[in-house]
């Protein structure tokens, strides 16, 4: 089923509209959600590996942390460690598999 975001907002708090978002999310919500951001950046946002998007978002102290916050980096990399962490803990197939059988 093709998506957008108007029909995913109005979906109905049940069970079964939990699947569909869920679903949703999965087939291309993400990757829509990631496509507004570089809209909004104006450009595209390279992949990052783990550690580097845990460098960009975890402070060293508070000095550096204030330094983090001037950068668009440190946004871009919460923005990707959003989604991966969405992808690969809420959405992964063993967890759709069993909320459909909930």
């Amino acid at each position: 089923m093709a998506w957008n975001y108007r029909q995913f907002k109005n979906l109905e708090c049940t069970h079964q509209s939990l699947i569909e978002k869920s679903e949703y999310f999965l087939d291309s919500g993400l990757d829509d959600y990631r496509k507004h951001f570089e809209g909004f950046l104006g450009r595209r946002i390279k992949n990052r590996t783990d550690d580097n998007i845990i460098e960009q978002i975890i402070p060293k102290n508070l000095n550096d942390y204030f330094k983090k916050v001037e950068d668009e980096n440190y946004y871009i990399s919460n923005v990707l460690c959003l989604i991966n962490i969405v992808r690969e803990v809420l959405l992964n197939s063993e967890f759709i598999k069993a909320l459909k059988q909930y």
